[in-house]
């Protein structure tokens, strides 16, 4: 094989790698250790150093792609008022002039007591 032909046949062999490897991510499951075994491998092939690195990223990148929630990630949720979570009592006492430390304390008490209520066991 000549010279030109072999580098023909290298530069059409890491194309294919490199669209392979790009595409692992969106087709199965990854692991890290997966990624570091190829990459591994990649090490001892016929590419040069310059090739290696761009395999071995392309398949840190297909890594992150497999790991990436953002498909199956809920959309955000808004609450468009406290209103519900205060007795009249707590609403006429963050009204008033009462100090700002005092303001906070019911608002921190009455989620804790939510949150505390909603999270405990029937008993």
């Amino acid at each position: 094989m000549t010279n030109e032909t072999y580098e023909k046949v290298s530069t059409d062999h890491m194309r294919s790698m490199m669209a392979k490897v790009k595409t692992l991510g969106k087709q199965c499951q990854l692991k890290a250790d997966d990624v570091s075994n190829f990459v591994a491998a990649v090490g001892t092939g016929p590419w040069n150093e310059d090739e290696k690195r761009q395999l071995a990223v392309a398949a840190s990148d297909a890594l992150l792609t497999a790991q990436s929630p953002s498909s199956k990630r809920r959309p955000l949720q808004n609450c468009k008022t406290f209103a519900g979570y205060f007795t009249n009592s707590d609403v006429t006492m963050l009204k008033g002039d009462n100090s700002m430390p005092l303001k906070l304390d019911c608002h921190s008490t009455e989620i804790a007591n939510e949150t505390l209520v909603y999270h405990l066991p029937n008993i």
